[in-house]
């Protein structure tokens, strides 16, 4: 089935790998709204695995589709909003490792002599770590300048883990009485990073496990010297998927600014968001190397090629596995450690019953909608 899946045309497979991703991150979102306790988003893994597999353009298709998807399953527009945060994650996945830079996550698959525990686990929580931060900043921009005061909950919409967010950012202003500027700023940042940061990393090690079972992994550092140096292969092709790159980065420009003015009907943070949606474009549609892809030709076998590793049939996924238990517990740790400060300190639990807050958000949500449309 793989083998055939290898040769398929590549049309083919990026819409396969396409759906497939997002239908992971619809599972991701199914699940933690089933879960209603969890301060992690899981509704990026599928994005992590169409960016590192298939590159930026295959990575942003996913993001935006799943945004708007996600937005109809929850019935909230502002989920769509912070689709910014996908799209931005889809940059820093497709981006960082194809640098060839190993603390940027190039040795992410680590499946070649020099695998070690250590070099995975390095590489796994390197990326991970600089695709949180990078979508921390990006909701932190969304909640504070974006859609303030025009939200029920932080960090999700509508969602149950928005929620849970939402009073762990309030318990950390009340813990360090930051009621305004400069200090509440930073505290909402901050609470941003704690669930940010450790569900990137989760979401990075769950995607590079789904992947090494495809068995055809892409060599970042040499992709990067084919582009750049425009090199002919016999096995390979380089694609631009520049029709795909425009149609998606005007598709999110006039999405996350129209509705950005619908839900605040305010023309300046919906400028402002159409500025930030341009920057996305301009740094897409210009680059001549990290946007691009290469791509095996379906009329070759899969013998070994200087732009793609080949899984050995004897590979055993030890290492990354050791590596994904080993995260799962000291993510578990540190957000229940997180957790259990912040309700000891604070007024209120940092998990609250999410019966009733799921509720209370979704009742509000449904008010805000009815006066928006009236």
């Amino acid at each position: 089935m793989l083998n055939r899946l290898h040769k398929a045309p590549y049309g083919v497979r990026f819409s396969l790998l396409a759906l497939a991703a997002v239908g992971i991150n619809m599972l991701g979102l199914a699940l933690t709204q089933w879960l209603g306790w969890s301060l992690l988003f899981f509704d990026m893994i599928g994005t992590a695995v169409a960016s590192l597999l298939g590159g930026a353009a295959v990575g942003l298709v996913v993001a935006l589709i799943s945004s708007v998807l996600g937005s109809l399953s929850i019935h909230d527009p502002t989920y769509l909003v912070y689709g910014y945060v996908n799209i931005v994650g889809a940059l820093a996945w497709s981006v960082l490792p194809r640098t060839g830079r190993g603390y940027l996550g190039c040795y992410v698959f680590n499946i070649g002599k020099g695998a070690t525990y250590r070099r995975a686990f390095s590489n796994i929580v390197l990326l991970g770590t600089a695709t949180g931060f990078a979508t921390s900043i990006a909701a932190w921009v969304i909640t504070t300048f974006i859609l303030h005061g025009h939200i029920v909950v932080a960090y999700g919409a509508a969602t149950a883990t928005g929620a849970n967010n939402a009073v762990l950012t309030e318990n950390l202003i009340a813990i360090t009485h930051a009621s305004d500027g400069l200090a509440k700023h930073f505290i909402v940042l901050l609470a941003s990073m704690i669930t940010n940061i450790p569900d990137k990393i989760i979401s990075t090690a769950s995607a590079v496990i789904l992947i090494i079972s495809y068995r055809t992994l892409p060599n970042y550092r040499e992709q990067k010297r084919i582009i750049r140096e425009n090199v002919s292969l016999p096995d390979a092709k380089i694609v631009g998927n520049r029709y795909i790159l425009l149609m998606t980065c005007f598709g999110q420009i006039f999405l996350f600014s129209y509705f950005v003015w619908i839900i605040t009907k305010d023309e300046e943070k919906a400028g402002l968001m159409l500025s930030f949606s341009i920057i996305v474009a301009v740094l897409v549609i210009m680059d001549r190397i990290y946007f691009r892809s290469i791509d095996r030709t379906h009329e070759t076998d899969l013998e070994d090629s200087g732009a793609f590793y080949n899984v050995p049939d004897d590979f055993h996924m030890g290492h990354h596995k050791a590596v994904f238990e080993d995260i799962l517990k000291l993510m578990a740790i540190a957000v229940s450690g997180t957790s259990f400060l912040i309700a000891m300190s604070g007024e209120t639990a940092c998990v609250p019953d999410m019966a009733e807050s799921f509720t209370s958000a979704a009742h509000s949500t449904n008010l805000r909608r009815s006066t928006l449309l009236s």
